[in-house]
C-alpha cells in the first residue's frame, strides 16, 4: 500500500477521477462505473437508500452514486492519503495538483466540486480509511449496493472478502465488482488468487473463481462485460486497460438460481 501514499499517485488519481479531459475517447471511469451501478439497481428494483463504495480512491464514484440517487454513500479505501484527499475535496470544494509532462516539467491543474456538478450531494457522502476485507459488520451493514472498483486483485485475502461480502448487504441488494484481473504476487500471494492460474491443466479465470465463491449467497443477474479506462502518467504515457464488470444479487438461502 505504500505506493498509494505518494503525492505523485494522488495527483494521478485526482486527474483520473476529476480531470475534465478524456483520453482516446474513453469516458471517465469512476463516473461510468457509478452509472452502471445505478442502472443495475433500477433494472432490478433495488432501492437507492445506502451504498458502500469499496476501493473508492479519491472518491469520484462515491459522489456519482449519490448524484445518481442514493441517499447515503460511504467511500472506503485503505490509502489514508486518498481518503484525506477525498475529504479535503468535499470540504474545500477545490483541489490543486500537478501532473508530470516530461522530466521535471509539470502541468498545474485545478478541479472544482461545483463545476463538476457534485456540490449538491456532498452532504450525502462520507469517506473513511478501511480495509475492505476486514470491515466491522456491526458498523458496515444493511447496504442496498456494494461496489468494489478495481480492488480485488490488490487485496491480501480476496477469497475471504468474497466469502463474507454478503454480510454487508440487505437481501436483494447488489454486489457489483470491477477488476482488471492483474494478479501480482507483490500484492496477493498466489495461493490467494481468485483466478489467473491452472488447476489440473484447466484454466481458472478470475470470473470462474468469483462465480464459484459467490454462488453460496448470490445469483448472477447480468453477464460480465468489459469497462475501458485510461490513466495518464505523463504527457505521452498512459495506462490503457479494461476491467471486467460482474453483477450479483444477494439471495435468500431458499431462493437461488443461476444464469
Amino acid at each position: 500500500m505504500q505506493g498509494y501514499e505518494t503525492d505523485a499517485l494522488k495527483a494521478q488519481y485526482l486527474d483520473f477521477h476529476y480531470g475534465e479531459q478524456t483520453y482516446f475517447g474513453v469516458e471517465n471511469y469512476p463516473k461510468t462505473c457509478a452509472k452502471l451501478c445505478i442502472q443495475a439497481c433500477k433494472e432490478n428494483h433495488v432501492p437507492l437508500n445506502k451504498a458502500l463504495d469499496l476501493g473508492c480512491a479519491v472518491g469520484r464514484s462515491t459522489f456519482e452514486l449519490a448524484l445518481g440517487g442514493f441517499d447515503e454513500v460511504c467511500g472506503v479505501d485503505l490509502s489514508s492519503n486518498f481518503i484525506k484527499t477525498a475529504n479535503e475535496f468535499k470540504d474545500k470544494k477545490v483541489m490543486k495538483y500537478v501532473m508530470k509532462t516530461e522530466g521535471k516539467l509539470v502541468d498545474r491543474k485545478e478541479v472544482c466540486i461545483t463545476s463538476l456538478g457534485l456540490n449538491s450531494v456532498s452532504d450525502k457522502v462520507r469517506f473513511e480509511v478501511g480495509n475492505a476485507g476486514k470491515l466491522d459488520f456491526d458498523r458496515f451493514n444493511s447496504y442496498d449496493l456494494v461496489f468494489g472498483g478495481n480492488l480485488l486483485c490488490r487485496m491480501d485475502y480476496p477469497k475471504d472478502f468474497l466469502k463474507n461480502v454478503h454480510h454487508l448487504l440487505n437481501v436483494g441488494g447488489l454486489f457489483i465488482l470491477t477488476s482488471p484481473c492483474t494478479w501480482l504476487a507483490e500484492y496477493t500471494e498466489e495461493s490467494e488468487w481468485v483466478g489467473g492460474y491452472e488447476n489440473n491443466s484447466r484454466e481458472v479465470t478470475t470470473y470462474d473463481g468469483i462465480k464459484e465463491i459467490l454462488k453460496e449467497n448470490f445469483v448472477e443477474i447480468k453477464s460480465p462485460h468489459e469497462v475501458e479506462f485510461v490513466i495518464r502518467e505523463t504527457k505521452r504515457k498512459f495506462q490503457h486497460s479494461f476491467a471486467q464488470a460482474t453483477y450479483w444479487q444477494k439471495q435468500n438461502e431458499t431462493d437461488k438460481h443461476y444464469i
